[in-house]
């Protein structure tokens, strides 16, 4: 029964404290037996002065009676008494022998010397054992009888060392768990053996490397059922001992007979397999002096590729295209990283993967010598998708640099694999969505997940999330030799997948339970905003195709809301750049890089100013009282602050020559002043700092004065776009408060949102008027005056007026609109049809992006209800293969000299038949998973029923979480 309350730990150890006098005197008494020098049950004249360690009830006793009851337990440690202490001894030391062949008795036909020694590890050390090996006529060959003794010989011929399969087991499961490497396991079995080294211990560490390796070769051969025939059950008759994934659309396998009928737009992502390829720079292999002949023993069969095709493959394509890696998009290191490494003789691992459930597929690991070539990944990708794909289903690949992988992706496959192109005809590839936000924006809409119709929910990074199980592995393999490194990692990655399989129906309930709540508010969400566009409005942008489109190498999309008239401050910043590039070559020299240009230099000034108003509010948003990792990243702020302040002074003593030197980081040491001089308070000394146009001249900063007005200009042009962005969503959140929202609970997170929201405008207006500013002292024109005004309290407030959220209220037209509603135009144009343009361009953006949000959610409910039914169909059969299995493993009517026994047949039958068992259990647990998420469907359903007929009967009462984006 479980603890209600369980006692926090210090209580536990006082009371430790309290007892442990006691443990120690209980421990203490162990070392010695009453009955010890007493004569023995067996007889009189025989003194009790052996006693076992590892049995766990053991009374002293003599020399025959220990031999006699460690018949069937040769591996235990026993003790000696010697008149004062127990010490060390052994079975071998009492002429014990393990007798093979007749059930525990020695052969009568063996001869009558004892045998020779045989050093034996086990889990609880090494051993020396003498073994009678059975010499009756016809017998199996002395390995064979130690394999039947649950013995693994570390050689074929003249076994002198053996391992037993509980050691062998136990380090095979600790290596995949722990990645423990072989020589740490060698030396806890040395020191289990004599912790003190006074007895000097047979060392069997190479040898534990050999058998270790074997067997885990055998467990894959053996789990798998290739060495029972299961090829023949396989579609393809796949020879691999992959674990492949339960839940993914697998033909003949986890899909009915016709099942392409069943696909049609609607559900195609229900029958869609998402991959991901990716490269892992961890996984390496030292250059070192390796066996040249090692290869794997199972080469081709696991994870990894046939070395040997690839290596054929890859000398076919050596010469890569040296502008296939120039990206002008992602700043990834990978797309950088093609020279060797030093030290190494593979820099890393490329794979593709399930990208939904990150398991490995078979085949398509693959060993980098330099970088993450693309060519190297088309042969990954390739391995993957089999020799013989069906084109029914759709195929959606991530990678990190999809928008340049895609590129010549069809081209590549022409020339390498045409059997192929239909597949990457219709392949669709995208970025994962945590890489996407190092792209550029045009990424963002054309390789998005999130806008992709059928990919649900997948975020596409499940092809990273094997890597820190990789890098553990990497580091027990990065020392052996190439054939051996392949198979401890296939054998990694296939418990890897196993540990995925068992937990599959699990772990998708625990997902769609999350997904069930997050549909409904992604629906609330959308139905909120929907019903306040204009039915006109919808009905047109339901007929808008989703897909982006690129136009004059600008993509567009629906996702996307169209730039404002006004010139954005960046192209502001490449325009004056250009105009100027040849003024900073003059003041340098001709190929002086663009960065020095005076609009750059000017640029750059600006962001330390807004920089340096961020950290100011950090700071004031401090306690008085800093902890540690408080301190650490304000000194971390204030460090790259400074850094950026110093590469900016240097640009000032070029263009702005008569300041001065400026101070450096130098001559703020981190140790010493912690502040680094406090950056944010330092003075910039832009242009504007200096007043009249007369101190300008003075100083002869009049040309660097003009670029900072014009940037300024659009500087402030910005701030008052985004403020009236920020208006928009504050003025639609709070319409929907006051029609909707009723309840303290609920009007006290709506009113957060509006709290929010008015944080956003003052973030803008505060900026604006930091520019307004600025331009007056360079010199504000009467032209411009007219479009950058004071922007003053009362100017923000009724922020509902005049805008297309709702309908004018009484008496607001005869209000006049605030200034900054007229954009780029005049006061006098007209003003409240622009703002109604910008206004929808923002609604019809945000439209679309929370009903693709609806979409995604949606399509994620439909997929894992699909992966649940697959996980149920794959587990029934497999049930039923190995069930065939079973049935086939029957003896032969005349078996040969070299034929199996009818024993091996057995064997082989009673293991088809325990998996069937399983395989039996993991179907009826998935179809309780199964019942689970119906139950929540039908919640699902019944949940939003009541929502809706309340939405028709109480309006007030509908909760909305309000979300815009």
């Amino acid at each position: 029964m479980l603890t209600q309350n369980p006692q926090p730990p210090s209580a536990l150890m006082a009371e430790f404290k309290e007892r442990q006098s006691d443990v120690l005197d209980c421990l203490l008494s162990l070392e010695f037996d009453p009955l010890c020098s007493e004569d023995c049950s067996c007889g009189p004249g025989k003194q009790r002065m052996y006693r076992c360690r590892d049995c766990l009830v053991s009374e002293p006793c003599c020399k025959d009676c220990m031999k006699a009851s460690h018949a069937h337990a040769p591996f235990h440690h026993i003790e000696m008494w010697s008149g004062s202490c127990f010490t060390r001894c052994s079975l071998y030391s009492l002429d014990y022998e393990l007798c093979l062949g007749h059930n525990g008795r020695r052969c009568p036909k063996a001869a009558p010397p004892l045998s020779p020694a045989l050093v034996v590890v086990h889990t609880n050390g090494v051993h020396r054992i003498r073994v009678c090996y059975c010499e009756c006529n016809p017998r199996p060959v002395n390995p064979i009888q130690l394999l039947r003794a649950s013995l693994y010989p570390a050689t074929w011929t003249l076994p002198a060392t053996a391992f037993s399969f509980h050691v062998l087991k136990h380090y095979h499961l600790d290596s995949l768990q722990s990645r423990k490497p072989a020589y740490d396991y060698w030396a806890i079995l040395r020191r289990l053996t004599d912790n003190t080294r006074v007895t000097p211990v047979p060392d069997r560490y190479e040898e534990l490397l050999r058998v270790s390796r074997e067997w885990r070769v055998l467990m894959l051969l053996k789990r798998s059922g290739q060495f029972l025939g299961i090829s023949e059950f396989l579609p393809g008759k796949s020879k691999s001992v992959a674990v492949f994934c339960p839940a993914c659309p697998r033909p003949g396998i986890n899909l009915p007979d016709g099942w392409e009928e069943l696909v049609t737009d609607k559900n195609r992502h229900e029958y869609t397999i998402f991959l991901g390829v990716d490269g892992n720079y961890h996984a390496v292999l030292k250059d070192k002096r390796h066996d040249a002949d090692d290869v794997p023993l199972l080469e081709g069969r696991g994870y990894f590729a046939n070395s040997k095709d690839f290596d054929d493959y890859m000398s076919l394509h050596s010469a890569d295209d040296p502008n296939e890696h120039k990206s002008d998009c992602a700043n990834l290191q990978s797309m950088k990283s093609f020279t060797q490494r030093k030290g190494l003789r593979v820099a890393g691992i490329a794979a593709v993967t399930d990208a939904r459930h990150s398991m490995f597929l078979t085949g398509s690991v693959l060993d980098l010598e330099v970088g993450e070539k693309f060519r190297i990944l088309d042969y990954a990708l390739a391995k993957s998708l089999g020799p013989d794909p069906t084109q029914a289903l759709h195929r959606v690949l991530t990678c990190d640099k999809g928008c340049q992988y895609v590129v010549r992706l069809l081209a590549r496959f022409s020339d390498s694999f045409p059997s192929l192109v239909p597949v990457i005809e219709r392949l669709k590839v995208l970025v994962p969505k945590l890489h996407l936000q190092g792209h550029k924006e045009d990424c963002r809409y054309r390789y998005s997940l999130n806008y992709t119709p059928g990919c649900g929910r997948t975020d596409g990074e499940g092809v990273e999330r094997p890597w820190a199980h990789s890098n553990d592995t990497a580091k027990i393999t990065r020392d052996q030799n190439p054939g051996h490194r392949k198979d401890t990692f296939d054998d990694c990655n296939g418990d890897w997948n196993y540990r995925k399989l068992i937990d599959m129906a699990t772990s998708i309930v625990a997902k769609l339970k999350s997904c069930y709540k997050d549909l409904a508010v992604a629906q609330s969400n959308f139905d909120a905003l929907s019903g306040a566009v204009k039915t006109e409005h919808r009905e047109v942008w339901e007929t808008l195709s989703c897909e982006p489109v690129v136009e004059n190498g600008h993509v567009r999309s629906v996702y996307r809301a169209d730039r404002v008239k006004l010139p954005s401050y960046r192209e502001l910043v490449d325009a004056l750049s250009q105009s100027d590039g040849q003024t900073a070559a003059n003041m340098l020299d001709a190929t002086m890089d663009k960065m020095y240009c005076l609009t750059n230099f000017i640029s750059a000034g600006l962001d330390l100013e807004e920089r340096q108003i961020s950290l100011k509010a950090f700071i004031d948003g401090l306690p008085d009282e800093l902890n540690r990792i408080q301190q650490h990243d304000l000194f971390t702020r204030r460090y790259l602050l400074r850094e950026d302040l110093t590469a900016f002074r240097t640009l000032q003593q070029i263009h702005m020559p008569r300041l001065g030197l400026a101070q450096t980081t130098d001559d703020f040491d981190g140790d010493d002043d912690e502040d680094f001089g406090k950056p944010e308070d330092e003075p910039l000394d832009l242009p504007s700092s200096f007043g009249p146009e007369e101190e300008r001249v003075k100083h002869g900063f009049v040309e660097s004065g003009q670029r900072e007005y014009t940037l300024r200009t659009g500087l402030a042009g910005n701030c008052l776009a985004r403020m009236r962005v920020a208006i928009h969503a504050y003025c639609a959140a709070a319409t929907f408060k006051h029609a909707n929202v009723t309840g303290q609970k609920q009007g006290t997170r709506a009113s957060a949102k509006l709290e929010t929201q008015t944080k956003e405008i003052h973030r803008w207006r505060d900026a604006y008027r930091r520019h307004h500013s600025a331009l007056v002292l360079l010199g504000l024109t009467a032209e411009d005056a007219l479009k950058y005004r004071p922007l003053l309290d009362q100017d923000l407030k009724n922020l509902h007026q005049h805008t297309a959220v709702r309908p004018p209220r009484l008496g607001e037209a005869r209000e006049p609109a605030a200034w900054f509603w007229g954009g780029d135009r005049d006061p006098d144009d007209a003003t409240v049809t622009r703002l109604e343009a910008l206004s929808n361009e923002e609604l019809r953006t945000r439209w679309f992006r929370l009903r693709a949000n609806r979409d995604r959610y949606q399509e994620e409910v439909d997929i894992l209800h699909a992966e649940l039914n697959r996980t149920v169909a794959t587990f029934k059969r497999s049930q039923e293969i190995w069930q065939q299995l079973a049935e086939q493993q029957i003896a032969p009517p005349d078996p040969g000299p070299r034929d199996r026994s009818t024993r091996t047949w057995l064997g082989r039958r009673a293991y088809a038949v325990k998996q069937a068992s399983i395989c039996a259990q993991r179907v009826h647990d998935a179809q309780l998973s199964v019942a689970r998420a119906a139950e929540m469907k039908d919640e699902a359903a019944t949940s939003r029923k009541r929502t809706s007929d309340r939405r028709r009967k109480q309006p007030g009462d509908w909760v909305y979480k309000w979300s815009y984006y």
